[in-house]
């Protein structure tokens, strides 16, 4: 994924069919490999309902570093696919 030099990112998660965005989360390194992982914050999970061992998709990671125009674009990527996701299931695709 090319995040081994990166500190902080943006993520947006989804729980229970619900999107969920989360800025500025600090990437922390495993022990013995290359892997990356993140804590989703207390505050997120108490109003989102997260629960230990709970399904969460990842949909995008962002790093901080990405410039701003960069950063808009994916967003709104994701914006667009989910709404064509949405629109498929809706119409019985």
């Amino acid at each position: 994924m090319g995040l081994d030099k990166v500190k902080y990112v943006d993520v947006v998660l989804e729980h229970n069919g619900q999107k969920i965005e989360v800025n500025n989360v600090k990437l922390l390194r495993t022990r013995h490999t290359a892997s990356r992982q993140f804590t989703i914050p207390k505050d997120v999970r108490e109003k989102y309902g997260i629960r230990p061992f709970d399904d969460v998709t990842v949909h995008m990671i962002i790093p901080r570093q990405v410039h701003l125009h960069q950063r808009i674009k994916l967003m709104n990527k994701f914006k667009t696919e989910q709404h064509l996701k949405i629109s498929n299931t809706q119409s019985g695709h």
